[in-house]
């Protein structure tokens, strides 16, 4: 039963990937990448919650919380809703320029404003290269949850259909199949943690209140924050938040679904109700201390939360989640793909072939596309152990975009080599930071990187003439939509 209803709503999904098609021109470069600028609140609100919360939400936070404790709650949960008034402010400027530039991916973003293309083959570049280990950790999410499904299933042959999968979400209409597939995975994810919870505490004597006495009876030490010596741990745990916080909106992924938008207030209307979603980790986080309470001492503990639904409910209820988990790793997947073949094909082709018609840039992002997941299937497949080292410095690499986007955004006198000197200058901190321990006091070593990088960025700037075609291009930015005749006319 666990089979069937797992593999009914993946058939689902597939449903709602043709149904999106509909109305879809479908050999439109706009459409296929950013949907015209037409998705309205509630496509954005779920396609951008898709990626927010992955199987690092429903895998990830519980495994940690049963082999750490509640610091780690703290960390997910705090960086997260720091993140979201940050992008309450820089995300509808990152949309005017969008609108303005004619962007489709954030190459182009960086490209506008300074009127080079190679500034934006750049930013391709170093996307590429932190977005592979990412696709990477979708595979090894899917992995676990497989096993939960009551049948062997090779691994390999499971990875390639993933990849497959994942392709026809995107490959067939873009940004918009991707939108609707995100509706069903956060009904499917929510109600696997709501399950979760719930079955936890009714398991519990005691109830909600039982599991949280009997895990600070039996691990007092998982519901501390703060241990001695209190310097090391508070500083690394607060430079974590800041840096993770401030990163959150630089992937590449994320700039089409900003782009994607309608208006500017569906931007700033999505980051005002996108916190209520963390209402959900009461349910996960309970469930994570149920499971270390009954099942202490497992050997791989990120399977806490789905080892715990396997054993609490019906096998139908197990379908559900499971399904809601491999819809999460694919829908990921899926965007983490779109993003690169939009990237390869108008930041990196475009230096060979400009001015591709909208039919032939469509055929070369739908092959950029499957290249991307095919060189992920084979990276994951050969080489785990090198995807999983890039893992740890992959984060670090994409919150290097942040003094750019801000420098781009509100700044006059920034210069595209202050930003390539920074960008050059935080890249080498991270890499030194990961070979060397020289962070002092514990701080993290992304947030040193990324104030290194800001650093450099300001004084090569500053160090540069002022370019009065990339003023020019900021003070239009600042005028109010619809009343500037040239907003339409300038393009990457």
């Amino acid at each position: 039963m666990t089979l069937i209803v797992f593999m009914c709503f993946i058939l689902l999904s597939l449903v709602l990937t043709v149904l999106a098609r509909r109305g879809v021109i479908t050999n439109n470069i706009h459409e296929i990448l950013v949907a015209n600028r037409g998705l309205g609140a509630f496509l954005l609100f779920f396609i951008t919650l898709g990626e927010i919360y992955g199987i690092g939400t429903l895998i990830g936070v519980p495994g940690a919380v049963y082999s750490k404790g509640s610091s780690y709650v703290i960390w997910f949960v705090g960086y997260i809703l720091l993140a979201y008034p940050i992008g309450y402010f820089i995300n509808p400027r990152i949309w005017r320029i969008g609108r303005i530039s004619n962007s489709a991916t954030i190459g182009d973003f960086f490209a506008w404003r300074f009127d080079s293309k190679w500034l934006g083959f750049l930013i391709a570049v170093i996307s590429m290269v932190v977005l592979l280990p990412w696709a990477q950790m979708q595979f090894t999410g899917l992995s676990i949850i497989l096993r939960y499904l009551g049948v062997e299933i090779n691994n390999t042959a499971a990875i390639v259909i993933a990849a497959a999968i994942a392709f026809l979400y995107v490959g067939l209409c873009g940004v918009r199949g991707s939108a609707y597939v995100a509706i069903l995975k956060d009904l499917l994810m929510v109600s696997a943690i709501i399950i979760g919870g719930v079955v936890a505490a009714m398991k519990m004597p005691g109830g909600m209140e039982g599991i949280y006495r009997e895990a600070f009876a039996r691990f007092p030490t998982y519901l501390t924050v703060v241990m001695e010596p209190i310097d090391k741990n508070v500083t690394f745990l607060i430079s974590t938040v800041l840096v993770q916080s401030v990163g959150l909106y630089m992937f590449p992924f994320i700039f089409q679904y900003v782009f994607s938008a309608g208006s500017e207030r569906i931007v700033r209307f999505n980051q005002v109700i996108m916190p209520l979603y963390m209402m959900m980790y009461v349910f996960l986080v309970t469930a994570a201390f149920f499971c270390l309470v009954t099942v202490p001492g497992l050997k791989n503990p990120d399977d806490a939360f789905m080892g715990m639904i396997v054993a609490n409910v019906p096998s139908w209820v197990v379908g559900i989640c499971a399904a809601g988990g491999a819809l999460t790793c694919m829908l990921v997947l899926a965007d983490i793909a779109l993003s690169m073949g939009g990237i390869i094909t108008r930041n990196i082709l475009n230096l060979v072939i400009p001015n591709a018609p909208q039919a032939q840039a469509v055929i070369w992002t739908r092959l950029f596309i499957a290249a991307f997941l095919g060189a992920s299937v084979l990276l994951t497949i050969f080489f785990p152990t090198l995807l999983l080292g890039l893992l740890n410095v992959a984060y670090f690499g994409i919150v290097q975009f942040l003094p750019g986007v801000l420098g781009i955004i509100l700044w006059q006198r920034v210069s595209k080599w202050g930003i390539v000197a920074g960008l050059a200058a935080g890249f080498a901190g991270v890499i030194c930071f990961n070979v060397l321990p020289v962070v002092p006091y514990n701080i993290n070593k992304g947030l040193v990187a990324l104030l290194i990088n800001g650093l450099v960025m300001v004084v090569v700037s500053l160090l540069s003439a002022p370019d009065a075609k990339s003023i020019a291009k900021l003070m239009l930015t600042r005028q109010p939509m619809g009343q500037s005749p040239r907003a339409q006319k300038v393009r990457v």
